[in-house]
């Protein structure tokens, strides 16, 4: 195992970023940093296969509303016709008071930043709420934390938590048990790559696509990427973490 550290400018804005890179079982790892406002945060972890000078020269395709990195075919997986989206840029206060709640943050004060999506599932006409959590606390080299909220009488009530997460998430139209599949992109921490399918069971989604089934070879995907942000250059929204009290004044005294 070895590593190295680079300060490159990844994402052509004119600030270095700060690239970690470790090789492990010949792979080679990438944990880029970027600083905000006297911090250094978590903005991407990356895995290359290839030189490593490759990573530097990844294509990025740049539309309207959103700037992202497509997925790239693999073991006969066709994954062209998926639709890229862009995470929301409105700070959401009911969602940061639920994620405090639901991944107990209120007792630290680690920045985490976060992206999010509306994207109803279930097809009932109103929308759940997939959100994607980046900082040291929540991430790991196999990936970050997410969770899935359903909208009920004003209020966010979790229905899935998940681990090992990287962004883009793939939402399926196909459905099993009333709900779209989800596909996700695994790898880090020593997992071959691969494209895990999460079926809804009944009740949630499984938590952890690292043990679930990988994608057929030859299968054609259709469906929308969310949360598809390029994060070396998006950093997402603040979590706003203080007290739950504090948030509640302001989802109330917010217009």
């Amino acid at each position: 195992m070895w590593s190295n550290r680079y300060m490159v400018d990844v994402d052509g804005d004119g600030e270095l970023e700060l690239v970690d890179i470790y090789n492990f079982q010949e792979e080679s790892y990438f944990i880029i940093l970027k600083y905000y406002y006297s911090y250094w945060y978590v903005v991407n972890i990356f895995k290359e296969r290839h030189d490593i000078s490759s990573y530097f020269d990844y294509e990025i395709i740049r539309d309207d509303k959103c700037r992202y990195k497509p997925f790239v075919n693999q073991d006969q997986i066709d994954l062209s016709s998926i639709e890229y989206i862009c995470s929301e840029t409105q700070r959401d206060i009911k969602l940061e008071k639920a994620l405090i709640k639901e991944f107990n943050l209120d007792r630290y004060k680690d920045n985490i930043r976060y992206y999010y999506n509306k994207i109803d599932l279930d097809g009932d006409g109103i929308p759940e709420i997939f959100v994607y959590l980046v900082g040291s606390l929540v991430c790991g080299t196999g990936g970050c934390s997410a969770a899935i909220f359903k909208q009920e009488n004003g209020k966010y009530k979790l229905l899935t938590r998940f681990s090992l997460v990287n962004n883009p998430v793939i939402i399926s139209n196909s459905k099993t048990n009333g709900y779209k599949d989800i596909i996700m992109n695994v790898y880090g921490g020593g997992i071959k790559e691969f494209f895990a399918l999460i079926k809804y069971d009944g009740i949630t989604y499984p938590s952890n696509p690292s043990i679930q089934p990988k994608l057929e070879p030859d299968t054609k995907v259709d469906g929308i990427a969310i949360v598809a942000d390029n994060i070396a250059e998006n950093p997402g929204i603040k979590l706003f973490i203080k007290s739950l009290s504090s948030l509640d004044f302001l989802i109330y005294n917010t217009p």
